[in-house]
């Protein structure tokens, strides 16, 4: 996957560099980079700072921890949820 990233990364700023003004370029490329991962992290760590800098480093902690949990509920609840309704749906089609 490292690889495969690498390329991707050296290939953008290839073309950035060819399409863009010389003078825009590092701007395009920081614009890029910001996005790439996608917004998620960039909103997740501008309030995490903001958690972490009002009410401390513990409670970035319990958020984080209450985040996961509550993602594992779902994750969990939508797994089983799909099953039994494969199971239903493939009942039916073997009748």
């Amino acid at each position: 996957m490292a690889f495969c990233t690498s390329l991707w990364m050296l290939s953008t700023v290839r073309l950035v560099d060819e399409r863009t003004p010389p003078e825009w370029a590092s701007t395009i490329r920081a614009a890029l980079n910001a996005g790439a991962g996608g917004l998620a992290p960039l909103a997740a760590s501008l309030l995490g700072g903001a958690i972490y800098d009002t009410l401390g480093p513990e409670a970035v902690f319990v958020a984080c921890a209450c985040a996961l949990g509550l993602a594992m509920l779902i994750m969990l609840g939508g797994d089983c949820g799909w099953r039994v309704r494969a199971r239903a749906e493939g009942d039916k089609m073997t009748r």
